[in-house]
């Protein structure tokens, strides 16, 4: 199956033959703002004009976009609610924390009170994966796809763990959520 493709608004007006030949090679692109930055900050109409003008750039370009995640997933319900009916058919904000598995595999790494997996953690609010399921739900109208963390910023810059350990430590959480029958979202930075 392709992949979905989260796309700053921005990105896509400044790249379009790259946007377009991504839609065109089969990837999904998804709306990840216009600007690439924390929409909590943002009262919730403002941060709704944000998501609606990212998706107006792709429509522009006739690429459907059906879904959004907010860059460091801030989107709180009154965002949410503010978008129009209609607007997105999904969004994927809710993350699902794996990092016990992460400490239990590589004892040894820098460990998660590196200054980048506190920031990180702190935006994403995750849920423990030990309590949360990772599954998708209705949220305001909408499918909710849960992305599961730590992400690679998270391992990589935050854990130091290099290409051979991310991909390890990936497969060990797909192991553990595919034994429980639910889904494993990558949250990957392709830049």
């Amino acid at each position: 199956s392709a992949p979905t493709l989260m796309v700053p608004g921005r990105v896509a007006e400044r790249h379009p033959a790259l946007v377009r030949r991504l839609h065109q090679l089969g990837a999904e692109l998804a709306v990840h703002g216009y600007e690439h930055v924390d929409l909590q900050a943002y009262a919730p109409q403002q941060a709704a004009a944000q998501l609606l003008r990212a998706a107006a750039v792709f429509r522009a370009q006739g690429i459907p976009v059906d879904g959004f995640r907010c860059p460091y997933l801030g989107c709180g319900d009154a965002l949410i609610e503010a978008l129009p009916p209609g607007s997105f058919r999904y969004s994927s904000n809710v993350a699902i924390n794996w990092s016990l598995r992460v400490e239990r595999r590589f004892p040894n790494c820098r460990g998660a009170a590196s200054a980048v997996c506190k920031t990180l953690g702190r935006f994403y609010r995750a849920l423990p994966g030990q309590e949360a399921p990772s599954t998708p739900r209705e949220r305001a109208g909408l499918l909710e796809i849960p992305a599961s963390v730590p992400d690679d910023l998270q391992l990589v810059d935050g854990l130091g763990l290099d290409t051979s350990e991310l991909a390890e430590m990936w497969i060990d959480i797909l192991e553990e959520v595919h034994r429980r029958g639910e889904l494993f979202t990558v949250l990957f930075h392709a830049e």
